[in-house]
């Protein structure tokens, strides 16, 4: 998650396309495109500028309730039921061909999903397999 303050001008984004399941978003202000992983621009006015991260976190419905008993939850709305994803979005999107180009002789598949962990300053990236990970290298 990233800050849309860039330099004391707020930018305001809104997708343009999938580049390897990396959102591309662009800025309404200088039609700059930003990649969602990094929050780096990559083309434009803006490129080679890098937005500031947001501190967050991925956790359970039931985890986030314990630690927020009074917080609240959107919604979908029927009213906009048209405007959303269809249920068969990520099996849609998974079929689309990757756009960067990919080492045939590479171990991971395109798509593969990586989980990036640091230990102790050693950083190692884990191949997600079915419901575990597997670890791609020990840590030393």
């Amino acid at each position: 998650m990233w800050e849309s303050a860039l330099e004391g001008r707020n930018l305001t984004f809104h997708l343009i396309g999938i580049n390897n399941q990396n959102f591309i978003m662009q800025d309404k202000e200088t039609s700059s495109w930003w990649q969602q992983i990094t929050g780096q621009a990559t083309f434009g006015q803006l490129k080679g500028k890098q937005l500031k991260s947001v501190h967050h976190d991925e956790i359970t419905f039931g985890t986030w309730k314990k630690e927020q008993p009074n917080g609240r939850v959107l919604k979908q709305s029927t009213a906009y039921k048209s405007k959303y994803a269809s249920d068969d979005w990520e099996t849609t999107i998974s079929q689309l061909p990757v756009v960067t180009q990919t080492d045939p002789n590479d171990i991971l598949k395109p798509r593969s999903i990586i989980l990036g962990i640091t230990v102790s300053n050693v950083a190692k990236a884990l191949e997600w397999v079915e419901t575990s990970c597997a670890l791609a290298t020990d840590f030393a």
